[in-house]
């Protein structure tokens, strides 16, 4: 998790490498952020935790 200010550097190197999808961590987003990679083409997920997700699968 990086804040949004390093998050637009990350941006850059997502976008290059052509990534498709990306979440982003409560904290971690901005609205200026999400929309650099919505206009790239990448959708991003955001306003929820990975690790509440990921405490919810079963097994």
């Amino acid at each position: 998790v990086v804040p949004a200010d390093v998050g637009k550097v990350v941006a850059e190197e997502v976008i290059e490498l052509g990534w498709d999808n990306v979440w982003l961590q409560p904290g971690a987003e901005s609205p200026d952020l999400i929309d650099v990679l919505r206009e790239a083409g990448i959708s991003t997920i955001h306003d929820d935790c990975i690790m509440v997700q990921v405490n919810q699968i079963p097994g």
